[in-house]
């Protein structure tokens, strides 16, 4: 009888602690995917994983509930990437080739832009990971105090690593020209 209780209070303190951030981790996945269905899915499987994990989670080593649901999310968004190598990219940078094509008729102009889309991607990826992680989030939307939460980071960190990668990105592209 007394297991019963337990797990009775385990689902409780589970849904007034952790369910309450189901619309902001909902919005969160959507700015990352910006698929109804994937985040639905990807949702979905976070929350299972929280509520399984739920009785492990510590508030005393620094993460706050939403902290918490974010990474977990982030890292099955992460693995699920590394299963489908490249594919996520590739797509993106199909996106921005055909919208380039579509900005002009001209063939020449139209290869111009292709090139340099392919330039800024390739030099994203080369940046350092921690600056990288923090260049992607915003360009997927997300504000500095947004990035600072899903990276488990300090808002001022996530600055200071956005205006680094800024000033690396500049360089780099205006001296490969």
């Amino acid at each position: 009888m007394e297991d019963s209780r337990t797990e009775i209070g385990v689902v409780m303190n589970f849904e007034t602690e952790v369910l309450i951030h189901y619309d902001k981790v909902w919005k969160t996945a959507f700015k990352m995917i910006g698929d109804k269905q994937n985040v639905d899915d990807l949702v979905q499987e976070t929350f299972m994983k929280a509520f399984i994990a739920w009785s492990r989670f510590d508030p005393n080593r620094g993460a706050t509930t939403f902290t918490w649901l974010i990474q977990i999310m982030k890292n099955m968004f992460l693995r699920e990437i590394e299963n489908h190598k490249n594919r996520p990219e590739m797509l993106e940078l199909e996106d921005n080739l055909n919208f380039t094509e579509r900005l002009s008729d001209n063939p020449i102009q139209s290869l111009k832009c292709r090139t340099g889309v392919m330039r800024i991607r390739n030099a994203i990826n080369n940046l350092p990971k921690k600056l990288r992680d923090s260049v992607e989030w915003l360009a997927k939307g997300f504000s500095y105090e947004e990035i600072a939460e899903i990276l488990n980071r300090p808002c001022g960190s996530v600055k200071s690593n956005i205006h680094i990668a800024r000033d690396l990105l500049r360089k780099g592209l205006c001296n490969k020209r």
